[in-house]
């Protein structure tokens, strides 16, 4: 069972947050745009440095949307397919668990595996648990890996 590929859906939510972005992003450039109005600014840095700076939050806010809606994702296609029948390996659950940016997603992941009871097969791929950085999620892990190998009891 390939628990990676399937259909794309583009939900309520995803477009809600979609417009909530643009919404954000909007104001944030009117107000810029007011800024230098209202005050007059003569100096073509002031415009230039408040437009790059509109800019610039553009692109923080557009990454910070792209990575959650692709996180989201990820993890309600997983949710569809997981249940307590599942057979997932370690090697699967590795790229699958690196493909998810966000800590939050990572760990929405780990309980809906403990709350199925899903035991994964095989070993990681340098036999060394994933970790990024000692998160919640790389916590969580190590303790559902203890669990899987019958050592926590």
């Amino acid at each position: 069972m390939n628990l990676f590929f399937s259909t794309k859906k583009i939900s309520f939510k995803t477009i809600l947050l979609i417009l909530v972005v643009a919404f954000v992003t909007v104001a944030i450039m009117a107000i810029c745009f007011y800024t230098i109005n209202k005050y007059h600014f003569e100096k073509e840095f002031s415009k230039f440095f408040f437009t790059l700076a509109g800019i610039f939050l553009i692109y923080i806010l557009s990454k910070f949307a792209y990575t959650h809606f692709k996180d989201r994702n990820i993890y309600n296609k997983q949710r569809r397919i997981i249940n307590s029948n599942t057979i997932i390996s370690r090697l699967e659950l590795e790229k699958l668990l690196t493909s998810i940016n966000s800590s939050y997603y990572r760990l929405e992941y780990l309980k809906l595996l403990q709350d199925n009871s899903i035991l994964p097969k095989g070993d990681w791929s340098n036999n060394n648990i994933p970790n990024w950085k000692n998160d919640k999620s790389s916590v969580f892990l190590a303790q559902l890996e203890e669990k899987w190998l019958g050592l926590n009891t």
